[in-house]
């Protein structure tokens, strides 16, 4: 009898645990009918977007619910078309107030779809399509890339390569200084107006690409190295400066309407403290990943922009390594094409051969001291690297260094700069200083005087 009770109550007992389990999984089943409504009710169809090739647009989510430092927040975009295999994957960035925003730009005419990933609810699960019509302005070209040791532009609404010439303007007395200066376009978000001017300066000189150096004040605006910041500790070095980006955003889309480039040094020179490896937690670190991550979020999907680590590379502690992991870590980002260079170093993660131009010190890529000699060995360079074209980015100013005192005199007018057979342009305004690019105007063709 007693057994009979437990038998009876132990199987009383294992019905009652089954209708509770059975009361469990209807709620849990229940909950998970409510995660789902309510995700579904997060996400939202963003509708359809038009386009012109080779403009980037954008979409802005509200995001509410972030905990934690929102520039860690990860958003990934997909964006596919419909009529090829053509996909291009970013990732959103956070502007402030609990926006997020996202960029497309199309290298295809026709229609793209995009759907949103994230472990954020508010931001995952978004769909839309842009329909790309083709754009008749023919100044407005696409991403600069290569074909061979040529530098080429994609160009047209069938985004065909054409050869590209890449010289870049540098004036460092007036615009683009390496010290705090009132003009010093990227000192303050005030003076986004002398971008124009900036912009003017270049085209009177013979230029269709201009130079910016931005340091440290991808954290401040302003800012040249980590003495800018009360030590490591600083609260801003978590966080990317949005207002730099807006400068730096507006001069590269400046240039790009007006069938323009912009060539961008994000360092400088280790030994002034200009470089990653002073943040703290080292260069490869958190605070640089998530700078990397938001450079590529809001400049991969805009066209029109090429970059450079920095300079004097030698300097850092395991320069090579590092300058190509940062490479490798931006092109694995961008989602679109651009041309990433480091002064004197090659690899396969670079678009571009940069030259040191300091004889004797253990670069992989370097030229005569103080630069090229003359045109034999800008060809040499050439013929020795026939995967990617070559830029020397010393900055050659006029009468720096004593050089190109005599035999490159430059001519006062107009548009002063010399186009001397190797290239290398000067300006008799000290300050002024020329990138040469050795390419030529077609791919594939030799450059014979540029």
């Amino acid at each position: 009898m007693g057994l009979g009770t437990r038998t009876g109550g132990r199987g009383h007992t294992s019905a009652g645990l089954g209708g509770r389990w059975r009361a469990v999984g209807a709620a849990l089943s229940a909950l998970l009918l409510v995660s789902q409504l309510q995700s579904s009710a997060l996400s939202a169809d963003l509708g359809r977007t038009t386009a012109r090739m080779w403009k980037c647009v954008e979409w802005t989510l509200e995001n509410d619910s972030c905990n934690g430092n929102p520039f860690d927040l990860v958003a990934a975009v997909t964006f596919d078309h419909t009529g090829s295999s053509q996909r291009h994957v970013t990732e959103m960035f956070y502007v402030g107030d609990g926006k997020w925003r996202f960029r497309f730009t199309g290298t295809a005419v026709g229609q793209w779809r995009f759907a949103t990933t994230s472990d954020d609810a508010d931001l995952d699960g978004h769909t839309g399509a842009v329909q790309v019509v083709p754009n008749r302005d023919p100044l407005i070209k696409g991403f600069l890339t290569h074909r061979g040791n040529k530098y080429a532009i994609q160009a047209g609404n069938d985004a065909h390569l054409e050869g590209y010439l890449l010289n870049v303007y540098m004036n460092q007395q007036d615009f683009e200084q390496q010290h705090e200066h009132a003009t010093r376009i990227l000192g303050h978000p005030s003076r986004a107006h002398l971008i124009d001017d900036y912009w003017g300066d270049a085209r009177d000189n013979g230029f269709d690409t201009y130079f910016f150096a931005v340091f440290y004040s991808w954290f401040r605006m302003g800012a040249l190295s980590i003495g800018d910041f009360a030590g490591n500790t600083d609260p801003d070095l978590d966080a990317p400066d949005t207002a730099l980006f807006d400068a730096l955003e507006l001069a590269v889309r400046h240039a790009h309407e007006r069938g323009g480039r912009t060539h961008i040094w994000a360092w400088g020179d280790n030994d002034r403290r200009q470089t990653p490896n002073h943040l703290g937690d080292g260069f490869r670190g958190q605070r640089h990943r998530r700078l990397i991550r938001y450079i590529a979020a809001r400049l991969g999907p805009l066209p029109g922009w090429t970059m450079n680590f920095g300079f004097d590379t030698i300097e850092m502690p395991k320069a090579e390594a590092d300058c190509a992991w940062w490479a490798d870590q931006m092109n694995r980002l961008m989602g679109w094409p651009h041309i990433l260079t480091s002064r004197g170093w090659e690899g396969d993660c670079f678009g571009g051969n940069s030259y040191a131009g300091f004889g004797g010190n253990p670069y992989d890529l370097q030229t005569s001291d103080k630069g090229p000699a003359d045109y034999a060995e800008i060809r040499q360079d050439l013929e020795t690297h026939r995967d990617k074209p070559s830029i020397y980015e010393e900055r050659h100013t006029y009468n720096r260094w004593q050089c190109w005192t005599t035999a490159r005199r430059c001519r006062a007018s107009r548009h002063p700069w010399t186009r001397e057979p190797g290239g290398c342009s000067c300006c008799p305004r000290s300050s002024a200083v020329a990138v040469k690019a050795a390419c030529a105007e077609e791919p594939g063709a030799w450059a014979t005087d540029y």
